[in-house]
């Protein structure tokens, strides 16, 4: 932050001119800078340090946290050289996609890069346009065609407790078990608890099921030779084990 104050008008206001240096990063955490859904304020931010367990846990040193707002100006700055994955901590933000942000982040993935956002109601905001104000035509067309994942329902608080893995899938087969806490508490219509049901478009994969059986599915992960992406339907802070999150 560059303060600059006048010496031959010391009563002048100061101008503050803040910049921002990406250096030796590979990994960006993002966290989505919008309000809770109850509005209650604060961010994603504040359960980061779930992301931040897990890249340690990974043992990743060089990865560096902004919000969205920064990370879009990163991009669109032409300034996310060396960077090749982003981890998007959107859990239950409102709104989560915005067209800036998506238009930046597609640029990316074209160009090879490797992307993991979860949030319990990505999914709804773009397409219950009945109730949802954050829906867009560019949203709607990054999940479908970037996330490659197709929005069923909003999902309900009993059956979908438990998180089981796709045990058949290479990459997350071996992840354990676990269940989904209520993370967000309670409103006045019952829980703020929606973890989404979502349906794997083309050769998108499964990653996990709700419950028992295979019938409810909860996020799909992607890859074409060209760029990854993982998409959960639920924020990694509402898995209630350390090793899942992991």
């Amino acid at each position: 932050t560059l303060t600059i104050t006048s010496v031959t008008n010391p009563n002048s206001p100061a101008m503050t001119i803040t910049v921002y240096v990406l250096s030796g990063a590979t990994t960006l955490l993002i966290n989505n800078s919008a309000g809770l859904g109850d509005g209650s304020g604060g961010s994603a931010a504040n359960w980061e340090q779930d992301y931040i367990d897990g890249l340690t846990f990974a043992n990743c040193s060089t990865y560096v946290v902004t919000n969205d707002l920064v990370a879009a100006r990163i991009a669109a700055d032409n300034a996310l050289t060396g960077v090749t994955k982003i981890f998007y901590n959107v859990g239950w933000t409102f709104p989560g996609l915005t067209d800036n942000l998506v238009n930046q982040l597609t640029a990316f993935l074209d160009n090879g890069g490797r992307l993991f956002i979860a949030g319990q109601d990505i999914g709804w905001e773009q397409f219950d346009v009945t109730n949802s104000p954050y829906y867009t035509p560019t949203c709607q067309a990054f999940y479908t065609n970037y996330l490659h994942a197709s929005f069923l329902n909003d999902g309900t608080t009993a059956p979908n407790v438990a998180f089981n893995l796709n045990t058949s899938d290479v990459v997350f087969g071996s992840v354990p078990n676990t269940t989904l806490i209520n993370y967000y508490g309670n409103g006045s219509g019952g829980p703020y608890f929606y973890p989404e049901e979502i349906s794997p478009l083309g050769t998108a994969a499964v990653i996990n099921y709700y419950g028992t059986g295979t019938a409810k599915k909860g996020g799909v992960r992607f890859t074409d030779g060209v760029y990854k992406t993982v998409y959960l339907g639920v924020g990694i802070e509402m898995l209630s084990s350390q090793a899942t999150k992991n």
